[in-house]
């Protein structure tokens, strides 16, 4: 009886083995048997997204969709018509192709060899918008990004009634008016002093005091230079570790950052739409809880 019952448990243990090690083994399978997603960046784009955060955000990435995501990384001399034969050396079926829209003229070459292939185009806050109507196409969403940057720095101001700095070209009318409808939010709102560069900041605005808070959006990084010890929000894809303290707040749209939304709109067959960015707070200096709490929020 005991040698039966032995053989009964010993059966048991097998089945239960068997079935653990198939519940580790499918999924396995199943994930390094589904078409890649690739994402295309250029050399340039590692130095200051950082190679660490690059491999972290690409395992996340993959986890979250159960599906390898692969990074296309080409010389920034690279030519449109060569490009598609570097994604081909990476995965000859991939699922779908995501492009930064500076590679707009590459997707289309590669579109030609891979018509079955969904194609991606990314439009960042910078673009003119010329991207291929055949193709998934998504935009930064300016209006949320730099409503979003209106209220924390109405926030940071905290009713002191100093002036908010904010660096950028001036052609972004829609970024303009979305930050100053957050900044209008506040039932005092401060004054905002919108410059195209560094230098335009200095002749306008020589004594650089009475300042709660600075915006930097593709210009001025000089301004950190000065180490006034106010709060920054900085619209960029750099490596969080890499910039300065008073950097409080990071506005990223980088591809990386909107893959999984990205897939997400591909899979339920949207054709165009918009990407809030990723946005990341950091307290390095201290700011007042009452005020993080609000900054939070947003």
């Amino acid at each position: 009886m005991k040698i039966f019952n032995i053989k009964i448990n010993l059966r048991l243990l097998l089945i239960a083995a068997a079935a653990v090690f198939l519940a580790v083994l499918i999924p396995i399978l199943v994930f390094n048997l589904r078409s890649p997603v690739l994402i295309v960046i250029e050399n340039s784009f590692v130095l200051f997204y950082g190679e660490k955060r690059l491999e972290k955000d690409i395992s996340g990435s993959s986890r979250a969709l159960f599906r390898s995501v692969k990074v296309v990384n080409v010389s920034n001399e690279a030519s449109d018509d060569i490009i598609p034969y570097i994604i081909s050396e990476v995965s000859k079926r991939p699922y779908c192709v995501i492009f930064p829209s500076r590679f707009s003229g590459a997707a289309s070459f590669y579109n030609v060899l891979n018509p079955s292939v969904r194609i991606v185009i990314l439009e960042g806050r910078n673009s003119t918008g010329s991207g291929n109507s055949d193709f998934f196409t998504y935009k930064t969403d300016i209006d949320t990004d730099f409503y979003r940057a209106g209220l924390a720095a109405a926030a940071f101001d905290n009713n002191k009634k100093e002036k908010i700095i904010v660096f950028i070209h001036p052609h972004n009318q829609q970024a303009i008016n979305a930050f100053l409808r957050g900044i209008n939010e506040q039932i005092n709102p401060p004054q905002v002093l919108f410059f195209s560069s560094f230098l335009e900041f200095s002749e306008n605005f020589p004594e650089k005091t009475g300042i709660s808070c600075v915006v930097l959006c593709g210009a001025g990084s000089e301004f950190f230079d000065e180490k006034i010890g106010v709060p920054v929000i900085l619209f960029s894809w750099t490596d969080p570790s890499l910039v300065p303290l008073d950097v409080v707040m990071i506005f990223d749209d980088s591809p990386l950052a909107q893959v999984n939304r990205v897939m997400a709109m591909v899979s339920s067959s949207k054709d165009n739409g918009v990407i809030s960015s990723n946005l990341s707070i950091f307290n390095r200096i201290n700011i007042n809880r009452q005020i993080l709490r609000k900054i939070k929020k947003i």
